[in-house]
Order: structure tokens, then C-alpha cells, then sequence
């Protein structure tokens, strides 16, 4: 359906303020095995501007056009072009295809435009026989086609179309293992998911942008009352695009980690065997 990650030079972020070119940094002693992301070009969408597929190929075609060519490029989009969605399936012994049916019931409840409705949306589940939750992705057809028509003009390759939360919940699985909850930002909100058993159990996909711990342990509390669990303010893990952590990185008694795309990567205060010690930023 969409294309996998394969060892790409660069990373194109789609989000709902703009489209972002990051290259992947070369691996260095102290650094995380894979390197870190250092920001190439920006291109912001226009304030006034609703936006479309044309306005994102627009841009997607701006950025690949100029500076040299990537030898590949994985393509990471927010949930303001991919919306993501966490089900409930109550545990039933459902097929893949029943619960993907039921997770495009609960898309096309939620999002339509006139244009295009969920149920034309390219769906991607993923769902264990006998898991309580299935995650489920959609893209909009007319999204994936501006992308892939950018990348044709540009005779550039896209390696990867992957949602950025996915994305970014696979490339720090081992940062963020000893974490309850992960915070995924994204340029107009903040997405807190709840772990448990290194299962994914609960996710908020609305929260406004959290760039500071007191906002984090905040949303943190509110969210572990809805669940019905433990806040557990000291095993939150947040990843931001920022090279360094966000002001008010850590508060008394109740440290936040923050791991980073930017290169070098940063401080793990949630646990110090969360990464190896040379991925700590002193």
C-alpha cells in the first residue's frame, strides 16, 4: 500500500505548517546508531491558505527541487494529512479485515470534507488476533498522489511513506522501553500515548503543542484519569525535533526524557538504562 523504510540520505516531514527537508547525519561516537536529522529547508504554508493536495505538492516539489539531489528519501506525515486513530475491539477474536472494518466505521464517523470521506481512504491496521486495540492509519488518495507527483517531477525516489507517528514510535523503540507514556510532537499538536507491557493501550491524537515538562506531567494527569491508570509522572519519555531539550526539561521529583531527531541525541532522564550512556546528552 505504501512504500517501507529502507536506509534512506533524507527525511521529508509533512505537517499542517509546513513541509521540512532533514538529512540524515552521519553516525558519531556518542551519538545514537542511527545518527540524527539536521534541518535542510522549510517550506511554511501561508497562514490564509487552505490547505489541499495541490498547495502540499506545491511545496513537496519547492523543497526536492532545489539543493542536491537525495539519494532516497522517507516521507514521515502528521496526522493533519494522516490521521491516526487507537480502537477498542474489546478484545474480540476478530480477522484483520473485520477490525479494519471496524476502524474505517470509526474513521469516516469522525472525518470528512466533502472531497474525500474514510471510506475511500487508503487504511493501514495494525492489529494482533486477541489484542484489545488495533491502530489504525488513513491516507487520502489524493494526498499520496500529489506526494508521488512531486517526487516524479523532482526525479526524486520515495523509499518510504510512513505515518510519523509510526515512524518516530519505531526509531526510538529502545529509548522509550522503560517509558509509560510517549509524547510525539507535531507542528500543531501534541499526541500522548499510554504503554503498558510495551503494548500500546491508550492515545490521545488532539493535545495542543507540549514544549515544556509542567505541560507534560499536566496532560499526563488528566489523560492516566480518563484511562483509569497511574499517572506515573517519572516513566514519560518525549521526543521533540529540537536539538536540545525544551525549556523546563525536568521538574523535582519528576523527571521527563526527552530524546530528539536532531542530532546529537539528548537527555533520557527517564531512565538511565533507557539508551545506552553514550546516547545521554550530559
Amino acid at each position: 500500500m505504501w512504500p517501507r523504510e529502507q536506509r534512506v540520505s533524507e527525511v521529508l516531514r509533512i505537517g499542517a505548517l509546513a513541509a521540512e527537508r532533514w538529512a540524515e547525519t552521519p553516525a558519531r561516537r556518542g551519538w545514537s546508531s542511527q545518527g540524527g536529522l539536521a534541518l535542510v529547508s522549510r517550506h511554511e504554508f501561508a497562514a490564509n491558505e487552505r490547505l489541499s493536495p495541490e498547495v502540499l505538492g506545491a511545496a513537496v516539489l519547492a523543497l526536492l527541487s532545489h539543493g542536491s539531489k537525495p539519494s532516497g528519501v522517507t516521507v514521515v506525515i502528521e496526522s493533519a494529512w494522516m490521521p491516526l486513530m487507537l480502537v477498542d475491539t474489546g478484545g474480540a477474536l476478530w480477522s484483520l479485515s473485520q477490525v479494519e472494518h471496524l476502524v474505517r466505521h470509526q474513521m469516516m464517523a469522525l472525518y470528512a470534507d466533502g472531497l474525500t470521506t474514510a471510506q475511500r481512504w487508503e487504511l493501514r491496521v495494525a492489529h494482533r488476533i486477541g489484542d484489545r486495540h488495533a491502530l489504525g492509519h488513513a491516507l487520502a488518495p489524493e494526498v499520496k498522489q500529489a506526494l508521488m507527483a512531486a517526487a516524479a517531477q523532482a526525479d526524486v525516489r520515495f523509499t518510504a511513506m510512513l505515518p510519523a507517528w509510526s515512524w518516530g514510535w519505531a526509531r526510538f523503540a529502545r529509548a522509550r522501553r522503560a517509558a509509560a507514556w510517549w509524547l510525539w510532537p507535531e507542528q500543531d499538536r501534541s499526541l500522548l500515548s499510554r504503554i503498558e507491557a510495551r503494548q500500546l493501550v491508550g492515545l490521545h491524537t488532539g493535545l495542543p503543542v507540549l514544549a515544556d515538562a509542567e505541560g507534560v506531567h499536566q496532560a499526563v494527569s488528566a489523560e492516566s484519569a480518563r484511562l483509569g491508570v497511574p499517572a506515573d509522572p517519572a516513566a514519560v519519555m518525549g521526543a521533540t525535533w529540537l536539538p536540545q531539550p525544551p525549556p523546563g526539561g525536568q521538574l523535582p521529583n519528576a523527571p521527563t526524557g526527552w530524546v530528539s531527531m536532531a542530532a546529537p541525541s539528548v537527555d533520557t532522564a527517564v531512565s538511565p538504562k533507557a539508551v545506552p550512556r553514550a546516547e545521554v546528552a550530559p
